[in-house]
């Protein structure tokens, strides 16, 4: 996601992505529960937003009173859209295989299909990346066996084990 674009001189198109965060293995352990997946969502968004302006709220209320209030709105949301998202990619890819099989079906209507079906594969690709690297973060880090196992394993398979050239 990209937070800046601008123009320069002679119409070259410029895209930054200034704001960034960075996370430990201490910043995991006090939010264990943090998704990337959930940014991009933009239902979402409304919900954080409705839930800090809610009017419930006192008009003169503190940040945690704005926090309390939009965690509230989160867990509604959440017991809402309880999703399992192998499970939707699953669901998506049926879907899809369904209107290719179906004569009737537009190409507006395998257009969208599809588009769920990406979004969700990139959701699911994002969690399991956070999850290995929150792993990472916990075990990876230490002098450990796992560590050594890792670093084994990967010297394993980048090593060159033998050269072929026009010969064979």
């Amino acid at each position: 996601m990209l937070s800046w674009v601008g123009k320069r001189a002679g119409r070259v198109t410029v895209r930054c992505r200034l704001d960034r965060a960075v996370g430990n293995a201490d910043w995991h352990e006090k939010f264990p529960h943090s998704n990337a997946k959930w940014l991009d969502n933009k239902e979402l968004r409304q919900v954080i937003l409705e839930g800090w302006k809610s009017p419930d709220l006192p008009p003169n209320a503190t940040i945690m009173e704005h926090i309390s209030s939009c965690r509230k709105a989160l867990s509604e949301w959440r017991k809402q859209h309880n999703i399992n998202s192998a499970k939707l990619v699953e669901e998506l890819k049926e879907k899809v295989e369904g209107l290719y099989a179906d004569d009737n079906a537009t190409t507006e209507e395998i257009a969208v299909a599809l588009k769920e079906l990406s979004d969700a594969l990139k959701a699911e690709e994002m969690f399991w990346k956070q999850k290995s690297r929150v792993f990472w973060l916990r075990e990876g880090d230490k002098n450990t066996k796992i560590f050594h196992a890792l670093t084994k394993q990967r010297r394993a398979r980048n090593k060159i084990t033998q050269l072929r050239d026009v010969d064979g």
